[in-house]
């Protein structure tokens, strides 16, 4: 098959989820003879690189401003994909990117939306935006072939809200035998199961707030708190996570690292703590699952539906009170946690594994090609 993804900034992983998640699924395609193209931004992409680990790289341009360089880059994606491209199936990655979907379909073209979250709801959003995303949510019952969510919340969404079926794939991780990494800890003088670790986006629904105060409502320790990630755009949320940040010594803030020491940080953590909850699976979340740490999140739906009893707990309901109580006492020891590590782990390999999930995604692309 001749397979297209547009709607991200590029690969190698620069920035998100999505990009993660189409690095893998695009090389892995190709790895099983699949022709596989990814539309990346000028801007991230070295000129003159067209080939990445055997997926195609085709460099467009875009107009670069936070709420429309997704939507411009998408646009002249699709309009080259349809004239140039003539693949079988274009694939795009978020609900935004809906409006497009129809283009190819008039060239005889296979569309698929995947939606990863309620993307109206993110507080990033102006009014403007938010109206445009709920509409492009609705028209992904209309406009692609196949709609695809790696959230059983997002199922279930859908069937109440829209009576629509809808395709669930999760996200899924590499199992490695060792994810021991000396030199990162050594590099920010750390300990293991001697501190705390989060990664994500400094963006609003994260809510990395909420692990920072919790995290500083703790006296008397000597347990230190590592934020992994950051954010490629300035705001005033991301000044005021940095200034809160510095507000503590304990607090360690990498910034974005390489993917091998953020798994080495992560399972070699006393906990890794899930504040997200934008109604999608974080691809962050399920590499701490696989990597076997003991997983702290936030009672949201989507997060219980990835985790179920596999993880501990805290409410969102007055988040920071709860989440200062949940580290307490995990740093007391009041309980053995290591059960919540094997079981995590095991959940893990039983439902994540990237080299099911590729299988899955091949089987649905054949499916909907024939």
């Amino acid at each position: 098959m001749k397979i297209a993804v547009i709607g991200i900034r590029g690969i190698p992983i620069i920035y998100s989820g999505f990009e993660t998640f189409t690095e893998v699924l695009t090389i892995e395609l190709a790895k099983l003879g699949h022709q596989t193209s990814v539309y990346c931004r000028s801007k991230y992409i070295p000129v003159g690189k067209r080939n990445y680990k055997g997926v195609k790289l085709i460099s467009l341009p875009n107009i670069e401003k936070k709420n429309f360089g997704t939507f411009s880059h998408s646009f002249i994606s699709t309009i080259h994909a349809c004239l140039i491209g003539k693949y079988d199936i274009i694939f795009y990655l978020g609900v935004g990117n809906t409006p497009f979907s129809i283009i190819p379909r008039l060239f005889g073209t296979k569309t698929i939306i995947h939606i990863d979250g309620l993307d109206w709801r993110r507080k990033k959003w102006g009014i403007i935006a938010r109206t445009y995303l709920r509409l492009s949510e609705w028209l992904t019952t209309v406009l692609p072939n196949r709609v695809i969510t790696d959230s059983q919340y997002m199922v279930s969404y859908y069937k109440s809200k829209y009576y629509k079926d809808i395709d669930c794939i999760p996200y899924g991780y590499f199992p490695k035998s060792e994810y021991k990494n000396s030199g990162i800890l050594k590099k920010y003088k750390l300990k293991k199961r001697r501190y705390f670790a989060w990664v994500g986006r400094i963006v609003p629904e994260n809510v990395l707030e909420e692990f920072i105060y919790s995290f500083m409502r703790l006296k008397n320790h000597t347990i230190k708190c590592v934020v992994i990630g950051d954010d490629l755009y300035e705001s005033t949320y991301k000044e005021r996570i940095y200034q809160l940040m510095k507000r503590d010594q304990r607090i360690i803030h990498t910034g974005f690292i390489k993917h091998s020491e953020e798994l080495s940080l992560v399972a070699e953590s006393l906990a890794y703590i899930e504040t997200k909850r934008s109604g999608g699976t974080h691809p962050s979340l399920i590499e701490a699952m696989g990597t076997g740490a003991l997983v702290v999140s936030n009672d949201n739906e989507a997060n219980k539906g990835v985790l179920e009893n596999t993880a501990v707990y805290y409410s969102n309901k007055n988040g920071t009170k709860n989440l200062t109580n949940v580290l307490e006492r995990i740093i007391l020891k009041k309980q053995s946690f290591n059960n919540y590590r094997k079981a995590v782990k095991k959940r893990a390999e039983k439902y994540y594994l990237w080299n099911k999930i590729i299988r899955q995604y091949e089987s649905l692309f054949t499916k909907l090609v024939n």
